[in-house]
């Protein structure tokens, strides 16, 4: 069941969106579109519902399902669409929807094509931090770029825009590879927002920097590990080994009505 009416729900995100554009906007966010198992077995457990604090107000960051990132895509990861059922089911149960994209110029660093002699997946030197070299993906204007056309989109959601700059990489939603602040953080905070759910792609990569600076950020952190697709087994197992290290609790989309109280 849910825990609020479809009405009700759009009513109370449409008020939480005009108390939100009060605050001066950000230059990441736009305003978004209306919307038209693999599990990994580790040694990881689950935190089971009774044993975590009910959320105050909680926001699901959706990382990055875009085309160019699932199958298929220029730098897909195997299996990845099959997360957007599992995202569209659970979204139901949260004030606040966050999407973010990579929307990436043409002439990004992380692409091989702009490192002449270089192929794809080598590592180079940018700033004194090691750079992956990328095949190239979500181009701002391109198919690639856009959100999977059947993950369910309200107009209240939130869309958030990272990796612009051509001169840095930037993986997590909170900060770039350089350490600036996207300003994301200080946005959630402001709409009220103390707790947040992340999931999406890649798991090993934008997933888990987005989770791991989130709890540095000061949130409580929920990763949805079914909601998400890592690239590698092995992946995946060191990246949900450092979210739990940062303090990030890992879930299943099944807990999420319980956790949130929309049974």
């Amino acid at each position: 069941a849910r825990c609020k009416t479809t009405d009700q729900r759009l009513k109370s995100k449409a008020l939480l969106t005009r108390k939100l554009w009060l605050l001066s906007p950000s230059p990441h966010l736009e305003t978004p579109r209306l919307a038209t198992t693999f599990r990994f077995t580790s040694s990881v457990q689950y935190w089971p519902p009774d044993r975590i604090m009910r959320p105050t107000k909680a926001a699901l960051l959706v990382i990055d399902v875009q085309y160019d990132f699932l199958d298929g895509g220029s730098l897909q990861v195997v299996g990845s669409t099959g997360i957007v059922p599992v995202i569209n089911r659970i979204r139901g149960c949260f004030p606040l929807v966050v999407f973010t994209r990579d929307n990436h110029p043409s002439n990004h660093c992380s692409f091989a094509k702009n490192h002449p002699g270089k192929q794809e997946f080598e590592q180079v030197k940018i700033d004194d931090r090691e750079q992956t070299l990328w095949p190239a993906h979500c181009v701002q204007g391109t198919h690639g770029c856009e959100l999977h056309s059947d993950l369910v989109i309200d107009s209240s959601d939130w869309m958030f825009h990272k990796g612009e700059n051509a001169a840095v990489e930037c993986y997590s939603a909170f900060k770039d590879e350089n350490g600036h602040d996207t300003g994301l953080a200080g946005r959630l905070k402001e709409a009220g927002v103390s707790t947040i759910f992340v999931c999406g792609v890649a798991l090993d990569v934008c997933v888990k920097g987005t989770a791991v600076d989130g709890a540095a950020s000061g949130f409580e952190v929920f990763f949805v590990e079914d909601a998400s697709k890592g690239i590698s087994p092995e992946g995946t197992s060191r990246a949900m080994k450092a979210m739990e290290e940062s303090g990030v609790r890992l879930v299943a989309s099944e807990q999420v009505p319980s956790l949130l109280g929309c049974e």
